[in-house]
């Protein structure tokens, strides 16, 4: 597990990115931060660990093809391509999707990148075997089940889903609720949804997704100093044997099945094959 975490923090080191492709300032301004916190090694265990952990509980033993929702920069994508599956890269950035590309292209490896709408996906019904969704779906909306149902529609019977959200009771996200409050801090974390593990379990099975397995995440200070970091690693050791403590973890993860198609009224304008 830990050379896993290993080989998947190498993919994520950032290759010279090419920003001139990118749109206008606040873009670009986006792309500097993404250096700015992969360069930093308590920020880039937090996104490997969190990765790791998820592709661990799905357990995808023969080659799949895999979507990989809310992909971001191809956390989870680089390693399930790097395992041997096709991957779909799914963002509603676009300029996500460009980092994401340029990271594979620059480890030799090969991903599909599709930009779109989680409550709208365009592929056909029962066309993945497996649906990653990392730290996705709190930036949905208030519709955010609708992202669930698209789920259930596009995966296949039989397949599985894994799902990771912020934990609404961990101490990270109640400091984010006060901070949201703060007009400075707002526009950063004001728009994230904080759902509740139950009612993520109850949108699964309304939608024909069985739950198999939750598991919760403990990190500390993602912008920890480097040298610092040897710390960070002891307290996540022994949090994570705390039951009083993980009650506080950061993450929460969600492993479904799907055990037989659902019917959806929400249908794709212009299926992806």
């Amino acid at each position: 597990m830990k050379d896993e975490r290993h080989k998947l923090e190498q993919l994520l080191v950032p290759p010279p990115l090419r920003f001139s492709r990118f749109r206008d300032a606040r873009n670009y301004a986006e792309q500097k931060f993404f250096l700015w916190c992969l360069s930093n090694r308590a920020r880039r265990h937090t996104t490997v660990k969190r990765a790791a952990q998820m592709l661990e509980m799905l357990s995808l033993r023969n080659t799949s093809y895999v979507l990989d929702e809310g992909a971001a920069w191809g956390y989870a994508a680089l390693q399930l391509a790097r395992k041997g599956h096709k991957v779909v890269a799914f963002d509603k950035i676009s300029d996500h999707l460009e980092i994401a590309r340029q990271l594979a292209d620059y480890n030799g490896l090969r991903i599909q990148c599709i930009c779109g709408d989680a409550r709208q996906k365009p592929f056909r019904d029962a066309q993945f075997d497996a649906v990653v969704q990392m730290e996705c779906i709190e930036h949905v909306g208030k519709d955010w089940a609708r992202a669930i149902e698209e789920i259930s529609r596009v995966l296949k019977p039989g397949g599985r889903v894994v799902i990771s959200t912020p934990n609404p009771r961990g101490l990270a996200q109640r400091v984010k609720k006060i901070a949201a409050k703060l007009p400075v801090l707002s526009r950063k974390w004001g728009g994230e949804d904080f759902i509740e593990a139950s009612d993520i379990i109850n949108a699964g099975q309304r939608y024909g997704l069985i739950p198999l397995a939750r598991r919760t995440v403990i990190f500390t200070v993602p912008f920890l100093l480097n040298r610092l970091f040897p710390l960070n690693q002891l307290f996540e050791m022994v949090a994570e044997e705390s039951i009083r403590l993980r009650k506080f973890a950061t993450t929460s993860i969600f492993l479904f099945r799907k055990l037989r198609s659902s019917a959806s009224p929400h249908r794709a304008n212009g299926e992806v094959t």
